[in-house]
């Protein structure tokens, strides 16, 4: 301030020194937030999309890269009661004020095996900028019968219901049975597994509709199969569980996400009644069902020792493969020869059709008259009663063989005006020397080489007879073809894997080893191979006596199947390195026994 009255600027010294604390608060602002930034910019983001779920039920862990991808897909912790296993992967593209961010995001099922509070460990991951550990993440598994609110919303996506034909039957009767999946929209919908404790089951047949339900439209698939008990009692069948992805309502552009989803019907109650022991048959053999049979043979006018072909045909309604043939082989004064038998079934569940039987038989003497009398027993479950089925005897005429007693010769005396026999002359001196001897022709008989071709016959017999043997063996036992055949495949399939191998393509790779893994265990566990999935590990390889080393390399092929499907192969290095693994996973699996 100078004179009285006048104003005067401050100097620009003074003006510089009060705004220096402020400019320097501006720039410890912007540099923290930069640092928040960027530290949020390459922060790992873990979570669950639920903490509580239903046993059976599951959850969806995913984990979001910010800028800044995974070398590879981790490998999360095995915790017990859970099955963690490898969904897919997505990339998130966002632009704000012209700014382009990206973010990949990994995704994972959380299935609930055993109820109970669980907790997912945090673990490492590795990253291009160095490695970060997430967050422990807790989940509690609801018992069986306990929902949540989203189940209940789940339920309303997808439900399935168990549909038996009878809930009262016979010990051996077969019947059918419907699993009933309704959805509203789904895909990647898997055979139904069947809890079937005392029953065995058959193959699945599936065919799908569509129906109006609550004032809406479902899509239903029913499962049907026929079902057999094996022991007697009140039995539970199921309950019955799908495995799909269901689609669902999401918060974000799209509008919808796909979650896996395990809906189970209830468990149905069986009365299965044993057969009564009130007029069963002597030659009873355990058939249960409804069936009739043909009698019939030819030719009836042979020699002894000529083939006569017996021809039974069975029909009706049960298990065919079950019903034992006439026993041929006690007939008296008849050789027999095992008989040749076909079952062709009528229908796609293997319910009806006809059983076809082929035995040769032979006379052995002239007294035989007639092919004895054939008899059927089985308990017929309808009319609650044994039936025996009996076909007449066939009358044969059986003649003595072509080579009978030869007539004798007989010589007629001269005539009268015929010279008599020439006058005997006395006999011959005998040589006191040998003389010259002629040389003789060797005998065929002698040569080593017609010695050897007479056993050419009998070798060429010898070799149409064990194969003959082999395949009737074959025909009689369809689980010892299906072994062959899966050993065929298996070789097969190994080879493709080198090639794959070589050629690097890991997607045909993993792919064959997916559908060599199917029809192993399927051979093995008595399946079918579109059956088999990761869950067979714990439903049928551990209650089979599997050592856990071995479901251990069982259940990480199958996670490197999962893994190659949804996120891409390896090289043609590491994939090399599989084909011996995968070699020695399949020579393990052979020795699998199904104890169920």
């Amino acid at each position: 301030m100078g004179k009285e009255g006048e104003f005067q600027l401050p100097k620009a010294d003074d003006q510089l020194r009060k705004r220096e604390p402020a400019r320097w608060s501006r720039e410890w602002v912007a540099l923290a937030l930069i640092a928040f930034l960027v530290g949020r910019a390459f922060a790992i983001t873990a979570g669950l999309d639920r903490n509580t779920i239903a046993l059976g039920e599951t959850a969806t862990l995913t984990l979001t890269f910010p800028g800044n991808a995974p070398r590879s897909v981790p490998k999360l912790p095995e915790v017990p009661g859970l099955a963690i296993t490898f969904a897919g992967q997505s990339r998130q593209i966002s632009m704000v004020n012209g700014v382009t961010s990206s973010s990949i995001t990994l995704s994972f099922h959380v299935q609930g095996r055993q109820p109970g509070d669980h907790v997912i460990p945090s673990f490492p991951i590795e990253l291009e900028s160095g490695k970060q550990n997430t967050p422990a993440m807790p989940i509690k598994v609801l018992p069986r019968g306990e929902r949540t609110a989203v189940s209940s919303e789940m339920d309303k996506l997808a439900f399935v219901r168990l549909v038996p034909s009878r809930k009262e039957c016979y010990l051996g009767e077969i019947f059918p049975i419907e699993v009933q999946l309704y959805y509203a929209a789904g895909r990647d919908i898997q055979l139904p597994n069947l809890r079937c404790e005392g029953f065995t089951v058959g193959k699945m047949v599936g065919e799908q509709s569509a129906v109006p339900m609550n004032g809406a439209l479902y899509n239903l698939v029913r499962f049907r199969t026929l079902v057999t008990p094996v022991k007697t009692g009140k039995l539970p069948l199921g309950p019955a569980e799908c495995q799909l992805m269901v689609q669902l309502r999401a918060q974000d552009f799209f509008g919808f996400r796909l979650q896996q989803y395990s809906p189970q019907s209830e468990a149905v109650e069986i009365n299965v009644l044993p057969l009564p022991e009130a007029g069963r048959p002597a030659d009873f053999s355990g058939a249960v069902g409804q069936f009739d049979f043909t009698y019939a043979a030819g030719p009836t006018n042979v020699q002894v020792g000529d083939p006569i072909t017996v021809r039974i045909r069975i029909t009706g309604r049960g298990a065919l493969d079950q019903v034992p043939v006439p026993s041929l082989g006690e007939w008296r004064d008849f050789k027999t020869y095992p008989p040749a038998v076909k079952v062709d079934m009528s229908d796609p569940l293997s319910v009806m059709g006809v059983k076809n039987l082929e035995q040769v038989v032979m006379p052995q003497n002239t007294g035989i008259r007639e092919l004895p009398p054939v008899a059927l027993s089985f308990f017929d479950p309808e009319q609650k009663a044994y039936r025996t089925i009996n076909r007449a005897a066939i009358p044969v005429t059986v003649k003595a063989g072509a080579g009978g007693a030869q007539q004798p010769t007989v010589v007629l005396p001269g005539k009268s005006g015929d010279p008599g026999p020439a006058a005997a002359v006395d006999i011959v001196h005998i040589k006191p020397h040998l003389g010259a001897a002629a040389s003789a022709q060797s005998l065929l008989l002698t040569k080593p080489w017609f010695l050897a071709l007479q056993s050419l016959p009998l070798s060429a017999w010898l070799g149409l007879l064990v194969w003959r043997r082999r395949e009737e063996r074959l025909a009689n036992n369809p689980r010892l073809r299906r072994q062959r055949e899966v050993a065929r495949v298996l070789a097969a399939g190994l080879d493709e894997l080198r090639a794959h191998a070589g050629a690097n393509k890991p997607a045909e790779f993993h792919a064959t080893v997916f559908r060599l893994l199917q029809e192993q265990l399927g051979e093995r566990l008595d399946l079918p191979a579109s059956a088999i999935t990761q869950s067979v590990i714990e439903e049928r390889l551990r209650p089979a006596g599997v050592d856990d080393a071995t479901l251990a390399v069982v259940r990480e092929l199958f996670e490197s199947c999962d893994r190659a499907r949804f996120s891409g192969g390896q090289d043609g290095a590491s994939l090399a390195v599989l084909v011996p693994k995968v070699e020695s996973v399949f020579d393990l699996l052979r020795k699998v026994e199904d104890r169920r």
